[in-house]
């Protein structure tokens, strides 16, 4: 989920030419084959829809989006490393603004120099203020952040399996002690002959408790080391 989110960040780049390019089609429409009304209003959907997910993309990195598609630890992984850059931030910020005036002033056709003016300006900040760059990173440090939780979670496992290891290598150990001591406590109840029958008992006991003890700690290992 999220690299899903990170790609969703990284689109924000496209969906703001896709902006600048509709808002252009409605300010300079083919003067040869003129769009029909319902084309001008799809083009002026398509323009709406792209600034409703940039305005998800500032949901996330101003810790305010609601939305089951995202699971909330997602979210708040978002913002929290978004704080940590403040002027991309408000870069994506003032890019919305810029681009819902766009919007604004397209679905008043007869404004064209406030459209002309609102395209200028949103075009200007991409190349002169470098928000193409601003998006990028922002998705570097969340995929920074990212990979370095892969890598302590890795680091972690690898901890852990360490760890289990060697207290099966200590199971074993121990597994082999009691059969040793079920061995001797066979022969010294051998040699006690019918006064050594409880002894026999408890080695029988001792022998199966080895067995089962080294079984366990066999399986255990065979199984840690198929995953």
């Amino acid at each position: 989920m999220r690299r899903d989110v990170i790609d969703r960040i990284a689109t924000t780049r496209a969906k703001v030419i896709r902006v600048g390019l509709t808002g252009r089609i409605i300010y300079l429409p083919d003067p040869i084959a003129k769009s029909s009304d319902a084309d001008q209003a799809a083009i002026f959907d398509i323009l709406t829809q792209q600034i409703r997910e940039i305005e998800d993309v500032k949901a996330l990195l101003t810790g305010t989006y609601i939305a089951e598609d995202i699971p909330q630890e997602t979210a708040d992984w978002v913002f929290r490393l978004a704080k940590t850059m403040p002027a991309e931030v408000d870069g994506v910020l003032h890019m919305l603004e810029l681009s819902k005036i766009i919007e604004k002033t397209a679905a008043q056709p007869q404004n064209t120099k406030a459209l002309s003016n609102a395209l200028k300006a949103q075009l200007d900040f991409a190349r002169k203020k470098g928000f193409h760059d601003m998006v990028t990173r922002l998705c570097n440090r969340l995929w920074t952040d990212l990979d370095s939780a892969r890598e302590k979670k890795a680091s972690d496992a690898q901890k852990s399996s360490r760890a289990v290891m060697s207290t099966l290598a200590r199971l074993e150990h121990i597994g082999k002690h009691v059969r040793l001591v079920s061995l001797n406590a066979s022969v010294e109840a051998a040699r006690a002959g019918d006064a050594g029958r409880g002894l026999a008992v408890i080695a029988t006991e001792f022998k199966s408790l080895a067995e089962e003890i080294q079984s366990l700690a066999t399986s255990a290992r065979a199984e840690i080391e198929t995953k």
